[in-house]
């Protein structure tokens, strides 16, 4: 047995082929029973292909009436064969009401001496459902060279057509998704050949769209990070671990550095593998940190440097951070030896019940001042102190604890007394 899973284009040049070998045998050969042996011979090699093929073979007359339909018909569309065969097509309800002008003009061209090796229509089964079909048809044509009507395959290419349009309609939502980013998305390919840029990467680059297309990835990156980056797009390529999310530096069209932070995924375009970026420029954000930094550097340096003792503890009063001078007094000589102890063992006891009710007044007035309590040295020994403290809030705006600013009064107290005795 012949293989049946020949090309559309190779099935009708034999099937015309045959055609043309019965119409040679009849013309050349005399005897009667020769002819009829190899015609039943072609026929029963025509029936071959005409059954077990899972394409749909059809033939149409000059008046587009339907002469035969391949039983591959019934599995597509859901119709037999005997259903179709006599009626003609415009009438069978088998094409789509806006496919029928298209075949009519290609029928007409076909009945006129003309291949068509692909076209598309819209089917309808049986059972109403819509259904694409790619169709290739070529005339028949008799001994005396008339044409008598024209023979086409028709493939079925409903899931092609499927999955290319919802791969069009997934292609049309990342450009409406990507257009729309308030960041810059780029796709590259495995050269580094940005294949598509958003608006947003024009912006940041200075670059237009057409000019960031024509460039490597390495044109844009700041030479120091060149190498770095490249290293990181070959191993990203090849599957391996980097990176998802990192900052470099990109150089704009005018010349002028643009820090950025970049994310990228390894990712397939047109069937090919790629790199799709997304980046920001994080300029601002960069001055606003140094700024943060700088702000931070120089609240260090107050806390540090002021002669008055700092304590910041959580709401229960456990003490989360000291300054020098909170050390000092007291007499220790780390902060390890102060931090997660309650800022009530450097209270004499005879205080602690004033220092509990003045911990809730802090909470319900925001900030307490100037109170007094005996405190305790490393060593045991008591001093005077006057404590002053405010409540700490979280972004939320919820109490998150206490900062108390704590001042030795030893000597003053002392000079109060002998100003009383005196």
């Amino acid at each position: 047995m012949r293989d049946i899973d020949r090309t559309k284009g190779q099935l009708i040049n034999e099937l015309v082929a045959m055609r043309q070998r019965i119409s040679e045998l009849e013309t050349t050969l005399g005897e009667r029973d020769t002819v009829e042996e190899a015609l039943q011979e072609s026929i029963r090699e025509f029936g071959l292909y005409f059954e077990t093929i899972t394409d749909v073979i059809y033939s149409i007359d000059p008046e587009f009436r339907i002469i035969s339909v391949s039983p591959s018909v019934e599995r597509i569309l859901g119709y037999k064969p005997e259903e179709l065969v006599g009626r003609r097509f415009q009438d069978s309800n088998v094409l789509a009401p806006e496919c029928l002008e298209k075949a009519a003009s290609d029928t007409l061209r076909v009945l006129a001496g003309e291949n068509i090796s692909s076209t598309e229509y819209e089917f309808i089964a049986k059972d109403g459902t819509r259904k694409f079909g790619e169709v290739s048809g070529a005339p028949i044509i008799a001994p005396d060279g008339k044409i008598t009507g024209l023979v086409s395959i028709a493939r079925d290419i409903t899931e092609r057509k499927r999955a290319e349009e919802a791969l069009e309609e997934s292609e049309e939502n990342f450009r409406a998704l990507a257009e729309n980013s308030l960041d810059a998305i780029t796709v590259f390919t495995e050269e580094g050949v940005p294949v598509y840029a958003n608006k947003r990467a024009a912006e940041i680059t200075g670059y237009s769209i057409a000019e960031r297309t024509s460039k490597t990835f390495l044109e844009f990156v700041h030479h120091t990070e060149a190498k770095k980056l490249m290293a990181r797009y070959r191993r990203r390529l090849e599957g391996k671990p980097v990176p998802s999310q990192y900052e470099t530096v990109i150089v704009r069209k005018d010349g002028r550095s643009v820090p950025i932070e970049l994310a990228a995924t390894r990712t397939v375009w047109r069937g090919k593998p790629a790199v799709l970026v997304m980046y920001r420029g994080i300029a601002e954000r960069k001055l606003t940190e140094e700024a943060l930094k700088n702000s931070e550097e120089k609240l260090r340096l107050m806390f540090e440097s002021v002669t008055d003792g700092i304590t910041v503890t959580d709401l229960e009063g456990k003490i989360v951070q000291v300054n020098e001078a909170a050390l000092r007094m007291p007499g220790y000589g780390s902060k390890e030896e102060l931090i997660g102890h309650s800022a009530f063992e450097f209270i004499a006891e005879k205080d602690h019940a004033r220092a509990t009710e003045n911990l809730k007044r802090t909470l319900e007035e925001e900030r307490v001042r100037n109170i007094e309590y005996t405190l305790l040295t490393k060593d045991g020994k008591e001093y005077d102190g006057e404590l002053s403290a405010a409540v700490i809030r979280d972004a939320s705006g919820a109490p998150a604890g206490f900062i108390a600013i704590t001042r030795d009064i030893t000597e003053r107290k002392q000079t109060e007394k002998e100003l009383i005795r005196l």
